[in-house]
């Protein structure tokens, strides 16, 4: 029978700490203890800020403890597109930010000692076609010559140095993405943000946004000099303006029951982490403990059956691995990431209030760093600026928060991914 509950729950016990009562006057008020608010915490919490974080719910229970572990801070779209839409200076920096935002995130988990299964064993990126390939080998030669990144080129004979798979032709290799235990890394920023003085308010919903500088909590009024909504697709504020502009995609895994050591490394050499070249490729990759594997992708069109996802996903895998075609699911779950319709990370301000969110699918890596660049705006750093700070996402027509249209955006792309012969 397969769990509906993800497998992270299953092995790690969360940490506990001991609930402070709601005060009505502070520095900071942050909406949403994920990623990216407890990030923000931290970072305000050291510079001597009293913060107060508050979520609706258990500390982290949206896509921060749902995602898979894998830290890629990917963005949607090339170098060679960014540079081309926003000039060599701007386009570049988008992805300078991707590289330091990996660096700092590793060098942050180390600094604090965060116990969270931290591992860097490669990405590789699976190329459909062979005209997948050549674009694929296109793009990162640019890249290579204009970042000098560490990209290695696989072609369909070298790929099996990373993975025992004859679905792909040829890829891409990242040695600085790596892998962690997210509910893990949670646990460590919940530790390091009550141990600089944050208080974390869970289960304690914000029931009104009264202005810039006043909510209304499940616990009472409070009063502060700056507001951060970082709820990004888990919402649950009277903000309606903002339930405009991020759709809510869900994003559904399974781990697999465990597999033999043996066949674990016959089928993943390097126990990296893996993800395809289309529009609805899947994402994989071992369990920490190299037993199991996780795989994911966005919502496919079963309706609310989970056992129905879970199958689609399974086969999934098999096509991947005929030889795990045996192998029974044992976990499977789901989480929303949020989008815009400029589909790349924002910090933005509207009314004095400070929003980040639109991580695209990529939160492990960019929620903490969007996080840290928000407390440096509240700090006023203008020395510490950011390419991701911009206007306010446009509004999506005809959208007030519930994604009807996604049912359709999900064909179109499985469309043209059939078109491409993927």
């Amino acid at each position: 029978m397969i769990k509906n509950i993800p497998y992270w729950s299953s092995n790690v016990e969360r940490l506990r700490y001991k609930s402070i009562p709601v005060k009505s006057d502070c520095d900071a008020v942050i909406i949403g203890a994920g990623y990216t608010g407890l990030s923000t915490a931290i970072k305000l919490a050291k510079a001597g800020k009293f913060v107060q974080v508050f979520d609706v719910a258990q500390v982290g229970s949206g896509a921060s403890s749902l995602n898979a572990g894998i830290l890629s801070g990917n963005l949607r779209f090339s170098l060679k597109s960014l540079i081309e839409s926003k000039g060599m200076k701007a386009g570049t920096e988008y992805y300078i930010e991707g590289i330091n935002a990996r660096k700092e995130l590793q060098e942050f988990i180390k600094q604090e000692c965060i116990e969270c299964d931290l591992k860097y064993n490669g990405h590789f990126t699976g190329a459909m076609t062979i005209k997948d390939f050549d674009q694929m080998k296109y793009l990162a030669d640019f890249e290579r010559k204009i970042l000098s990144n560490d990209i290695q080129i696989l072609n369909r004979y070298d790929q099996h140095k990373v993975i025992q798979s004859e679905i792909y032709h040829g890829g891409t290799l990242r040695n600085d993405i790596g892998n962690i235990n997210p509910v893990k890394f949670l646990d460590g920023l919940l530790r390091v943000a009550i141990s600089y003085g944050a208080v974390i308010h869970e289960n304690t919903a914000i029931h009104n946004i009264i202005d810039h500088r006043n909510v209304n909590t499940a616990a009472g009024h409070v009063k502060c000099d700056k507001i951060v909504v970082a709820t990004n697709a888990y919402d649950k504020t009277n903000n309606k303006w903002f339930r405009k502009i991020i759709i809510p995609i869900t994003s559904r895994i399974i781990a697999t029951e465990p597999i033999s050591p043996e066949i674990m490394v016959k089928l993943m050499p390097r126990m990296g982490s893996f993800g395809e070249g289309k529009y609805m490729g899947k994402y994989y990759r071992p369990s920490p403990d190299g037993k199991r594997i996780l795989l994911g992708g966005r919502d496919v069109l079963v309706g609310k059956n989970p056992y129905g996802a879970a199958k689609s996903l399974s086969n999934s895998l098999v096509k991947i691995f005929p030889e795990l075609s045996n192998v029974k699911v044992e976990y499977h779950w789901a989480g929303k990431v949020g989008f815009t319709r400029k589909q790349m990370p924002s910090i933005f301000e509207k009314d004095g209030i400070l929003y980040a969110c639109g991580y695209c699918g990529s939160g492990t890596v960019w929620a903490p760093w969007i996080g840290t660049k928000v407390a440096q705006k509240v700090l006023k750093k203008h020395t510490q600026k950011t390419i991701f700070y911009s206007e306010p996402p446009q509004k999506i027509p005809l959208f007030n928060g519930r994604p009807w249209f996604l049912p359709f955006v999900i064909i179109w792309y499985s469309t043209l991914d059939w078109i491409k012969g993927r």
